[in-house]
């Protein structure tokens, strides 16, 4: 599993946090107290998982601590749920293809940036390309992301070895101080929220639960191991871009990785690392479409979707529907997206959402105190961890800057609520909805299936 918890934004947010942060060792700074944190948030994530391991991770979790909340509690979840499936997730997914796109078509355009329209047109290919696979059957895309993950970790591998040899002859980390105060609380969030990028795989782990073999004891074994590989490895890549590449070239790259292995191996290294890193993410992708399609099965179970999406292929037990939906609004996403956009209003989202998670947690530790926890996290981590987050989700709502950009979440999250009254709270239906879902149903030969979080709490 650690292959899993090495994002793809470290082929592309290198730059994002060195320009943030404001030197070279408050990048590193960054990258190391986002790798800490991390680790804590993984370690709740490993107690609520192995006392609840069932399918859709963070959302069953929610789910469980809102219960005691009432009517309350059913609203939170829904928004939550809501905001994850038509914002933050997809978003996910877009960005795995636009960083796709950007070290594939740095092959044909090495010199200059590709046309936008050219990018959005890759991505829309590999996001179609990824829903494709993982339609087929789960041990088939479990297999492409096993082989393609581990791919993307032998590129970072090979990057810190080749650095470490080439440190002989060059070395530019001192080209800049390596700590200075030329930046600002805003800019320092920023460089927070490009790392959490690079670290968000281990979130993953928890939404397919239910589909592991002793997940109470793989769990928290996963969570410490591969946060831990990723953290170290993600250190000595970014020690190496200095080093080698120094500080201007990362400040000013888009595609960091080709620039390391033109200054190393030359031009034909370039290449075959920039199609190295375009597979690899495509296997970062449909890890990606592999477990949130199983949080996106879950969140329809409760009734918070369409019941269309609570359902299962009959043969290969893939959620099709839910694996199309999220494939849709990837494409849109893609299409009126860039990296630099993305990165801040996703991140704020998945920060916001980790609030109400940590926030269900202590819930979870008061309502389901004498539930067996193979794991036990010490009570300050989560404390911690919430404060962290606090600070981030809080940044960008009182800093004075243009938030323009947080005008689409607002809108998304209003017409949540405009759902959530008619067609949750009311239980309204649309005309025609029952024969239209019953047809797709028997187009994509899907049918409901059970909720394993309910048994799960029985047990």
């Amino acid at each position: 599993l650690n292959v899993h918890f090495a994002g793809s934004g470290i082929f592309v947010t290198p730059s994002i946090v060195y320009r943030n942060a404001g030197s070279v060792g408050g990048a590193l700074v960054v990258w190391g107290i986002s790798g800490c944190f991390a680790m804590i948030g993984g370690l709740c994530y490993a107690e609520m998982g192995s006392m609840l391991p069932v399918t859709g991770g963070s959302y069953a979790y929610v789910s469980e601590a809102c219960k005691s909340l009432g009517k309350l509690g059913d609203v939170i979840r829904f928004m939550m749920a809501w905001g994850y499936v038509t914002l933050a997730d997809p978003m996910t997914a877009t960005l795995h293809g636009l960083t796709m796109s950007t070290y594939l078509l740095g092959v044909i355009y090495p010199t200059c940036s590709a046309p936008y329209v050219l990018r959005v047109i890759v991505t829309l290919i590999f996001t179609c390309l990824a829903t494709v696979i993982n339609s087929f059957s789960v041990i088939v895309s479990s297999r492409v992301q096993g082989v393609l993950s581990t791919v993307k970790c032998l590129i970072l591998v090979s990057i810190v070895i080749t650095g470490a040899i080439f440190a002989f002859r060059v070395n530019h980390l001192h080209d800049a101080p390596m700590f200075t105060l030329d930046t600002t609380v805003s800019k320092i969030v920023v460089a927070f929220y490009a790392c959490n990028v690079s670290y968000s795989g281990w979130q993953s782990i928890t939404g397919i639960a239910g589909e592991m073999t002793d997940p109470r004891r793989n769990i928290p074994l996963a969570m410490f191991g591969g946060i831990t590989f990723v953290t170290v490895l993600s250190l000595l890549v970014n020690v190496v871009y200095f080093v080698i590449l120094g500080p201007a070239t990362v400040a000013s790259s888009e595609a960091i990785a080709v620039s390391f292995a033109t200054a190393t191996w030359g031009t034909s290294g370039a290449v075959l690392i920039a199609l190295a890193v375009t597979i690899s993410t495509f296997g970062t992708m449909c890890a990606g479409f592999f477990s949130s399609t199983r949080s996106i099965l879950t969140i329809s179970r409760y009734g918070q979707l369409p019941a269309i999406f609570g359902t299962i292929n009959v043969q290969s037990s893939v959620p099709l529907t839910s694996l199309l939906l999220r494939s849709f609004l990837a494409q849109v996403y893609a299409s009126i997206g860039s990296v630099d956009n993305l990165v801040p209003n996703m991140v704020f989202l998945f920060c916001f959402f980790n609030l109400l998670i940590i926030s269900s947690f202590f819930v979870l530790r008061v309502t389901m105190k004498n539930a067996p926890r193979p794991y036990r996290v010490p009570t300050i981590f989560p404390v911690l961890w919430f404060v962290f987050l606090l600070f981030l989700s809080a940044s960008p709502i009182v800093r004075s800057v243009e938030n323009m950009q947080y005008g689409v979440m607002i809108g998304m999250f209003l017409s949540g609520m405009l759902y959530y009254m008619l067609f949750v709270h009311f239980k309204l239906s649309l005309p025609g909805s029952q024969v239209l879902t019953c047809f797709v149903q028997k187009l994509l030969a899907c049918a409901p299936c059970f909720s394993d979080l309910d048994v799960s709490v029985k047990e």
